[in-house]
C-alpha cells in the first residue's frame, strides 16, 4: 500500500548558505519552499524574480493570504513560474501541488506536510519529485523545534526512506520517549478531564481558559484594507460586536508582543480599550509581504 501511494523523494542538503537556497529557488520555475521564521520568508522572497514570486506568512492578513493562495493555483494549474515561500502555514490544509519543495529543518510531521504539497497529484514520478530538507548557515532552529528536531535526526540515522511507515515509527517513538508525561500535559488537563475539578467531573470552563496551542501571547492589528477600511471607522465608533470583530478577522494580524510594542513605537499604531490597535502607517504592510518585521527591532519572529 505504501509503495502504491508513495509520491515523492526526500533528500537532504545538509547546511547551505541562503545565497545557495535563493540560487537554487531561481533555478525552478515551480517551487515551494518552507522555513520556520516569518523573517526569512520575507528575506527570501525579496532575492528572489518579482513575477511569480509568493511569500506566505501569517503577516499578511486572512484576505491577502487567500487571494495570493487562488492566484497560486491559477499560475500552478495553467503551467506558469510560480516559486512560493511560507511558513509553516501552507502545511495546514492548503490544496497545492509543486513538482518540488525544500523544507527548512523541522520535525519529520512537519517535512511530510511539505512533502504531501509536492506530486500531489501524483503526475510524476516519485524519482522525479524532489523533496530537499536543509539547514541554514549561521541560522539555529526555534527552541520549540528543537525536540522534533532531534527526534528526526534519529530516525534519519536508522532509515534511509524517511517517508517509509518504520521512519515514522521510529520518529514519533523518539519524540515521546524526549518528552516527559508533565512536558506533554503541563498543566495536567488530562487528569481534570479523567477526575474533574473540584467534584465537577466535566470542568469544560476551566480547561478552555488552561489550554493553549500556542502558548505565546499575540495581540491583534486590524488593517483598514478594503472593506475593512469602513469596518475599522465602526470600531473607532464604539461599535464593538462579535459580527464585526468576526467581519473584521480577515483584515487582522496576530503579532507577538515585542513586534506590537515596536510598532506601537514607531508611531504606526492606535491603540485601542481591549488592547488591539488599527494600523494608521500603512507603509508598515505591503500586500505582498505582509506586516513589516523591521519596526525598530528588527525582530524576526516564528510562523
Amino acid at each position: 500500500m505504501y509503495s502504491a501511494l508513495r509520491r515523492t523523494e526526500i533528500r537532504d542538503l545538509g547546511s547551505i548558505s541562503t545565497d545557495e537556497l535563493c540560487s537554487r529557488l531561481q533555478a525552478h520555475e515551480q517551487v515551494l519552499c518552507v522555513v520556520n521564521r516569518r523573517k526569512t520568508a520575507q528575506e527570501l522572497y525579496a532575492a528572489l524574480p518579482d513575477s511569480g514570486s509568493y511569500c506566505l506568512t501569517t503577516l499578511l492578513c486572512a484576505a491577502d493570504r487567500k487571494r495570493q493562495i487562488d492566484e497560486i493555483r491559477a499560475r500552478l494549474d495553467a503551467g506558469m513560474p510560480c516559486r512560493v515561500v511560507s511558513t509553516s502555514l501552507i502545511e495546514a490544509g492548503v490544496d497545492v501541488d509543486f513538482p518540488v519543495a525544500y523544507r527548512e529543518q523541522c520535525g519529520l510531521d512537519s517535512l511530510l506536510q511539505t512533502a504531501g504539497r509536492c506530486n500531489r497529484e501524483g503526475r510524476n514520478e516519485p524519482a522525479d519529485s524532489l523533496v530537499y530538507r536543509f539547514r541554514l548557515d549561521g541560522q539555529a532552529a526555534p527552541q520549540m523545534l528543537a525536540q522534533n528536531i532531534s527526534a528526526m535526526n534519529y530516525a534519519a540515522r536508522r532509515h534511509a526512506d524517511l517517508s517509509s511507515p518504520e521512519a515514522i515509527k521510529a520518529y514519533f517513538n523518539e519524540l515521546f520517549n524526549l518528552r516527559s508525561p508533565d512536558l506533554l500535559d503541563k498543566k495536567h488537563i488530562l487528569s481534570m478531564i479523567e477526575n474533574g475539578v473540584s467534584g465537577c467531573m466535566l470542568p469544560f470552563a476551566q480547561v478552555a481558559e488552561l489550554f493553549r496551542l500556542i502558548e505565546t501571547p499575540t495581540r491583534t492589528v486590524y488593517l483598514p484594507l478594503g472593506a475593512g477600511a469602513e469596518l475599522c471607522r465602526q470600531l473607532r465608533d464604539g461599535k464593538m460586536s462579535r459580527g464585526l470583530l468576526r467581519r473584521l478577522g480577515v483584515y487582522s494580524v496576530e503579532c507577538y508582543d515585542a513586534q506590537f510594542k515596536a510598532l506601537d513605537r514607531s508611531g504606526a499604531l492606535e491603540l485601542l480599550p481591549d488592547g488591539s490597535a488599527i494600523l494608521i502607517d500603512m507603509t508598515k504592510y505591503d500586500p505582498k509581504t505582509g506586516l513589516a518585521l523591521d519596526a525598530e527591532t528588527g525582530l524576526g519572529l516564528f510562523i
